[in-house]
């Protein structure tokens, strides 16, 4: 993506960096930082040190605008793999963290923002093709499926669809049960 982006607009810079230490890669202070999809990967022990170096970037009234998944993102898909895993004797690492608009709104506070705009919503989200749900699962599922032996794999994604279709499936469509967290906060 950083490849292409750079390609894309040769004019400005594009650094990679990790959100947890980002004054070690980049110097200055900026009137904006925006983020999407992104902060739902980085746990939860880890997203005070985010906060600081978004702080540390921000020059004082600069903005920070994010959406990523909030409170119930994806509870259902999560549910039937913890159930599932639970019933054959495995187990699996949920990645993400979901926080509610109150406990990342306190967050914010506690880093020096002053949050102006910040709701939870629904977004069903299509997925692709008739094994929308299974390609899904294949993307996004290993840390959750780690433990789930390549032989079995099959079964298990088979299983998921099964105690998911009648939530997540209309007629040959799955959905993803996406909630998003959207927050701009300007930094005091």
């Amino acid at each position: 993506m950083i490849s292409r982006a750079r390609d894309s607009y040769p004019e400005l810079e594009f650094i990679h960096a990790d959100a947890r230490s980002l004054t070690d890669d980049i110097d200055g202070s900026f009137d904006a930082i925006f983020s999407n999809a992104t902060l739902h990967w980085i746990p939860e022990q880890d997203m005070d040190q985010v906060l600081s170096s978004v702080t540390d970037l921000l020059r004082p009234g600069g903005q920070f605008v994010v959406e990523f998944g909030g409170r119930g993102n994806v509870e259902t898909i999560v549910s039937a793999i913890e159930t599932e895993l639970a019933e054959r004797g495995y187990e699996g690492t949920n990645p993400w963290y979901f926080p509610s608009v109150g406990e990342y709104t306190n967050r914010l506070e506690d880093h020096d923002f002053e949050v102006r705009y910040a709701v939870l919503f629904d977004r069903p989200t299509e997925l692709e093709g008739e094994d929308g749900l299974r390609n899904w699962l294949e993307m996004f599922g290993d840390s959750l499926l780690a433990g789930v032996p390549d032989e079995e794999l099959d079964s298990v994604f088979s299983a998921i669809e099964s105690r998911t279709e009648d939530t997540l499936r209309e007629g040959q469509t799955w959905y993803a049960d996406y909630r998003r967290l959207r927050i701009h906060a300007i930094r005091e």
